[in-house]
Formats: C-alpha cells, structure tokens, sequence
C-alpha cells in the first residue's frame, strides 16, 4: 500500500482503516475510496473479497452513482455487511426505482430478512402505471374509431332520410371538391 502513490494518499486522508481495505481488497479498493472517500472505507470494511469485488464493479459501471444516495448505501453496506451488499447486487435494477430504494435505504432489514419482495415494488411503481396509461390510450383510440367507422355513416343515413335535399347538397359539394383536389 505505502509503495503505491495513491495508496499512500489514501492512506493518509482517511487512516488506518483505509490501509486495511486497501490490503483486503488489493487493486480494488483504491478507485472505490477515491469516488465515495470514507463511507466505502467502512463498507469494504464489512464487506468479504466478493462483496468488494461487486462494489467496485458497480462503481466502475457507473450502477452506484446512477443509483444515487451512495453513501446511505455504503453506511447500509456497513452496517449489514455481505448481506446487504449481495442484496443491492442481486437487486440493482429493482433499486433503481427511486420509492424502492428510498424504502430500502430507510428500513433495510425486511429487506434483507426476505420481508419484502422487490418484485411486487417494481410491478406497483413501473409496470402498473404503463399498463394503465397504455390502457387509456388503447380505449381512447377504439372510441375514435367507433366513431369514424359507425357514428360518420350513421349520420350520413340519418342526413339522407330526414333532409334528402340537403343530403344531395352536401354531396354534390363533396364531389366537387374532391374533383378539384385531384386536378393539378
């Protein structure tokens, strides 16, 4: 750790417990520590070689600052250990709904006691709403073609049985028009 620049650096601005990630989690922790400073310290703490190395993919892949609010994930990681880093892994998608992860981040233990199933957060926040709104389009959309395809000849018949003339009218100017519209 001492023999690598930034190893020192890091080293230095957050102690002791930083050269002890640094040594667990070898090659990985260095860039960890540099975007997330003293909350990833405690959570590499906690966290066993997968864990970090989950961590530190997730950080390079940019899932944990799409995620936002890192360090109440890393002081959950903390706190929780491999539990909770295997749970934000195996649910990174799921987290990305920000009502999920606000209740994650408040109360994480239903969580991660298999309390609470994700699934059912991802169906009510994502899933539903589309649906519904894809609903309303679809219903909209066939009334206007009922309208088209029924109530427009509907209403031709009932101009032609109760005005005739005014139904030949009507139908002699849209003749002409349409004649008109087709002569360049």
């Amino acid at each position: 750790v001492l023999e690598r620049p930034q190893g020192l650096s890091l080293l230095s601005r957050f102690g002791d417990d930083a050269a002890d990630v640094l040594v667990k989690h070898k090659g990985l922790a260095e860039p960890v520590l540099e975007e997330f400073g003293a909350p990833a310290v405690k959570a590499l703490g906690s966290i066993g070689p997968q864990g970090g190395r989950r961590l530190a993919m997730m950080a390079k892949g940019g899932d944990l600052a799409s995620l936002g609010h890192t360090p109440e994930l890393m002081e959950v990681i903390a706190r929780h250990g491999d539990t909770a880093m295997d749970f934000i892994w195996r649910n990174k998608g799921a987290l990305a709904v920000g009502t999920t992860l606000t209740a994650f981040l408040a109360n994480p233990e239903p969580f991660l006691n298999g309390g609470v199933q994700l699934v059912g957060s991802v169906a009510e926040n994502v899933a539903k709403p589309v649906v519904q709104e894809s609903a309303h389009v679809l219903s909209s959309l066939l009334w206007t073609l009922l309208i088209l395809l029924v109530g427009i000849p509907a209403g031709g018949v009932y101009l032609a049985v109760k005005h005739p003339h005014a139904a030949a009218e009507l139908a002699k100017a849209l003749i002409g028009r349409a004649g008109k519209a087709r002569r360049p």
